[in-house]
């Protein structure tokens, strides 16, 4: 009896390592590759290159804006061409976001339309669908610079429709004015036929060019509104897939606090315009974490969860300290310790003994 108790016991603790060991496949080949100790192999090249080519970028810079955006959109044609739609892309944009970088200094540097951004970001958002991971540090640094370069777009407070209706009004009582001063300095007798004519074509011009001028400022709102969608987008896309190398276990924190310190600067830069916005993101950021430790805990040191409780007991993470805009949910906090806990339990337990659980 003693015996097959024992075989039973065997039997589990073998099923239990090849489960969790199929549940770390995937992510120990990605890490496997990005600390074989050898460089980046990729056919592709990098976006930087294709527009180092040209032959002298200040003279483009001099360009008039129509002449500028051909010229951009004629070279990142051919980068889509040769390098976007190769499959090995999806690999080097899971552990570097250079050539989106890269993109978003080159249409600043050229002072291309806010359209232009756009239509470059969409392309690059459908790409990084295709990761199946993306490294914590391309997320950052992607972020950080989402702030620095699209931010820019998003700095106008100016109530269009106001300031037209105020223009408006300025110009009719300039026109009416002009009618009387007009009439009186010539003083001739009313013509009320003629004066009301005359008046009502200037005002109706008045009109059709405020109009005009409406159409083209929602215009640009729309496309500045699709930019800001397909940002917000992006972003959510990068927090699903983003991973932690557990090799350098002890960045993992710093940069959760870095990404969440980013998300937050975009509201600060106008990206993020709503609230709600905001805190889908920063449940987003903490869904992730969360996630990375249920599935990847056991390999992270304890030292790391020590840390990681230290600040969480001392409040230091402001933006977990703020009250949930949703009453009744429970808080970003309570995720973050219930999951740290349960993969504290699993780490220790294979740091010191070597047992991987389940139990938790």
């Amino acid at each position: 009896m003693k015996t097959k108790n024992l075989f039973y016991v065997i039997f589990v603790l073998i099923t239990s390592f090849f489960v969790c060991n199929a549940d770390f496949q995937q992510i120990v080949d990605f890490e496997d590759e990005i600390n074989d100790g050898t460089p980046l192999q990729s056919s592709t090249l990098p976006l930087k290159v294709y527009f180092d080519e040209q032959a002298d970028q200040s003279q483009t810079r001099a360009c008039d804006l129509v002449s500028r955006t051909a010229i951009f959109n004629q070279t990142f044609l051919q980068y889509v061409k040769e390098d976007y739609n190769k499959p090995e892309l999806t690999e080097v944009f899971s552990r570097d976001g250079s050539d989106i970088i890269q993109f978003l200094k080159i249409t600043t540097d050229l002072n291309l339309d806010d359209s232009i951004t756009y239509v470059g970001l969409r392309l690059f958002h459908n790409k990084i669908k295709s990761c199946d991971l993306i490294l914590g540090k391309v997320t950052n640094s992607l972020l950080e610079n989402f702030n620095e370069y699209l931010g820019k777009y998003f700095d106008e407070t100016e109530d269009y429709f106001k300031t037209e209706l105020e223009i408006i009004r300025k110009n009719l009582e300039k026109i009416i004015f002009n009618k009387l001063s007009d009439q009186f300095a010539k003083q001739e007798n009313f013509n009320k036929s003629k004066i009301a004519q005359q008046t009502t074509d200037e005002i109706f011009t008045l009109i059709t060019q405020s109009v005009n001028h409406l159409q083209k400022k929602f215009d640009d709102h729309k496309t500045k509104e699709r930019l800001r969608h397909v940002t917000l987008r992006f972003v959510e896309t990068l927090l699903d897939k983003t991973v932690w190398d557990d090799n350098s276990a002890e960045e993992i924190w710093p940069s959760f606090i870095s990404l969440s310190n980013n998300i937050q600067n975009l509201a600060l830069s106008g990206i993020i315009d709503h609230l709600d916005d905001l805190d889908d993101l920063l449940w987003s950021l903490t869904h992730c974490f969360c996630r990375y430790f249920t599935s990847f805990g056991i390999s992270v040191p304890t030292a790391v969860y020590n840390k990681i409780e230290l600040d969480l007991r001392n409040n230091t993470i402001s933006f977990l300290e703020e009250p949930e805009q949703d009453e009744g949910i429970k808080p970003k906090k309570e995720h973050i310790t219930e999951a740290l806990m349960r993969a504290k339990f699993k780490a220790y337990a294979y740091e010191k003994n070597g047992i991987i659980s389940q139990s938790i």
